[in-house]
């Protein structure tokens, strides 16, 4: 429960601070998942293949959303 709390608040937390914050928790999913970065436990589920087309996704969707005026009154 833990750790589902942890990821919601830094989910909620990245959609209140925009786009910008996707990107960093995709690249760290990355480098985790390539290897290059080791992370402790409840971080490590960001290098789960899952979890980067969760984030990609909503970054691509908050992106879209935010560059086309009709999708942003949406």
């Amino acid at each position: 429960m833990e750790l589902l709390s942890g990821l919601l608040s830094s989910l909620g937390l990245s959609g209140a601070a925009g786009l910008n914050a996707y990107v960093p928790l995709l690249v760290v999913g990355l480098l985790s998942r390539a290897g290059v970065m080791n992370l402790n436990e409840p971080f490590s589920l960001l290098g789960h293949p899952w979890v980067l087309l969760a984030v990609g996704i909503i970054g691509l969707l908050d992106f879209v959303g935010d560059k086309i005026p009709g999708i942003d009154r949406a």
